[in-house]
C-alpha cells in the first residue's frame, strides 16, 4: 500500500515561480506572419486579424523549450486600458508557466516581439509551488 504522506513524493521548487502572461487574440495592421490556408486568415474588421493557431503554437513551443516544462492555456479574457486618452479593448489569452525570473523575462521579450506588441503584461502568480509526482 502506498503511503501518500511520504516526504519523498512532494517536491518544493525554490527558485521557480508560477507566471502568467497575456497574449493577444488579434493583431492590428497587415499580418506580420504567413498563413498556410485561407481558413487560417480571418479578417474580423478593417486592419484587425485573428492570429492563426500556428502562430500561437510557435509561442507555446518557445515556452516549453525555455522552461523545459509545460504551460497552461486559460479561456480568453477581455481587457481594457488607456493608450493615451483612448480606451482600448482587447481579447487576450492567459498563459501560465513555471520558470525562474530570468526565463520569465526571456518569455516576456519573446512575446512582445512574436506578437508585435508595444507592451506585454506578465505577472508572478505564486512563489510557493509544490509539485507532487508518482
Amino acid at each position: 500500500m502506498l503511503n501518500w504522506m511520504r516526504d519523498d513524493i512532494i517536491t518544493e521548487h525554490e527558485n521557480v515561480d508560477l507566471w502568467e502572461v497575456l497574449v493577444p487574440v488579434h493583431m492590428y495592421g497587415p499580418m506580420p506572419f504567413t498563413t498556410s490556408s485561407k481558413s487560417e486568415k480571418r479578417r474580423t474588421f478593417d486592419n484587425v486579424f485573428t492570429i492563426n493557431v500556428g502562430h500561437h503554437e510557435e509561442f507555446d513551443r518557445f515556452i516549453k523549450e525555455t522552461t523545459n516544462g509545460g504551460l497552461t492555456l486559460l479561456n480568453k479574457v477581455k481587457g481594457q486600458w488607456y493608450n493615451g486618452t483612448v480606451l482600448e479593448h482587447e481579447t487576450m489569452i492567459p498563459v501560465r508557466f513555471m520558470a525562474c525570473s530570468s526565463k520569465a523575462l526571456d518569455i516576456a521579450k519573446f512575446a512582445r516581439f512574436h506578437y508585435d506588441q508595444s507592451a506585454i503584461l506578465m505577472y508572478k502568480i505564486s512563489d510557493c509551488l509544490i509539485m507532487q509526482r508518482k
